[in-house]
């Protein structure tokens, strides 16, 4: 499996285990134009981008859009549903993963290692190696974690 793959599954991984932990009842994967968000993908974009304050402050949400295949055929509301993807699920994620411990707090478990974050083919998942069936795993689960129905609907 090829790097990009390994990255994108430890980051499902990370952020499925992240939202069990907070207990995160309402949140879910939100459909765009009638796909899922692809949130390895907006994570990505964003940092490309310079983060999230770069992002918004340049007002950029609609390229950001565009990076992850939307064709704004829905109308132009599909910007402030990429940025409220991102502020919902993935910048809480953040903002704790990069939190500094204080008081002689240990370093967050969902912290990446440098080999995690560049997606490098050495660093194993879990200690096991990726496969297709484990991307659709990390995928299942996390939705499970963020309580999505079958239908793509929230279930609060």
């Amino acid at each position: 499996m090829e790097a990009a793959s390994r990255a994108s599954v430890n980051f499902l991984e990370q952020l499925h285990a992240f939202h069990s932990t907070r207990g995160s009842a309402r949140a879910s994967i939100p459909i765009i134009e009638g796909k899922p968000v692809n949130l390895f993908a907006l994570r990505r974009e964003v940092d490309r981008l310079g983060g999230f304050d770069a992002v918004s402050s340049a007002r950029r949400w609609g390229k950001v859009a565009r990076a992850l295949g939307y064709s704004f055929r829905s109308g132009p509301g599909v910007t402030t549903q990429v940025k409220n993807a991102y502020t919902k699920i993935i910048q809480p994620f953040e903002q704790m993963r990069s939190s500094k411990p204080t008081n002689g707090a240990t370093k967050s478990p969902f912290a990446m290692t440098p080999a995690r974050q560049s997606g490098s083919p050495s660093a194993p998942v879990n200690g096991s190696p990726v496969t297709i069936g484990r991307v659709r795993e990390a995928a299942a689960k996390l939705n499970a974690a963020l309580r999505m129905s079958p239908d793509g609907a929230s279930s609060g």
